[in-house]
């Protein structure tokens, strides 16, 4: 007995655009996954470029400690350019935003999520400042890039149920889930739409 599935079915028609810029009917779709490709690897190295911190030598050899030390790091700077930011506006703010972005790019997927665990469950205000004022896109295409990589890590370790239940607790420190997802996916589109741009102007002109 076979379990149930979705098949997707592509459906291909001519229209005055693929006559008029493709000889053949498979150019676009060609043309449409080059494009993804490009703009996934274009997405790619803007990560890759961002600053890590160096957590020092002794983190290297302590399981958690750069995630204890993220903690601290994001905890002691949010209250300090909290306190600025009455007074010196916008600025402070952004420089908060840069610091949170390095410290996603400086752990690896499952620190990075154990960060966020932990966030949850000892300062939800923190967690909560930083998804709904301090997400960039950058951060925000971190951020759902850790969830996707977690989300294989632990169930291929068994660990399933402990992954869902994580998200249960998560969205309990925002007021409205819907309008954090809504603003984490628009923050990735314009992640998306800035990598595509700069596919376009290297590639195409």
């Amino acid at each position: 007995k076979s379990s149930p599935a979705t098949i997707a079915v592509s459906i291909w028609f001519r229209s005055s655009i693929s006559t008029k810029h493709f000889g053949n009917h498979m150019d676009a779709y060609f043309f449409r996954m080059l494009g993804s490709n490009l703009v996934e690897l274009k997405k790619k190295e803007l990560i890759a470029q961002i600053e890590k911190l160096d957590w020092g030598k002794n983190t290297k050899e302590c399981n958690g400690c750069r995630v204890l030390s993220a903690g601290r790091l994001l905890r002691s700077e949010h209250g300090r350019w909290t306190s600025k930011k009455r007074k010196r506006g916008r600025r402070e703010c952004d420089a908060f935003d840069g610091l949170f972005v390095r410290v996603l790019a400086s752990l690896s997927p499952v620190e990075a999520f154990e960060l966020l665990s932990d966030m949850r469950e000892q300062n939800p205000e923190l967690l909560r400042s930083i998804v709904l004022d301090h997400l960039t896109s950058e951060s925000a295409e971190l951020l759902t890039s850790i969830f996707e990589e977690c989300e294989v890590a632990y169930k291929s370790a068994g660990r399933a149920k402990e992954y869902d239940e994580f998200f249960k607790v998560f969205y309990e420190a925002f007021p409205h889930e819907g309008k954090v997802l809504m603003e984490i996916l628009r923050l990735k589109e314009a992640f998306a739409k800035r990598a595509l741009k700069m596919v376009i102007e290297e590639c195409l002109m």
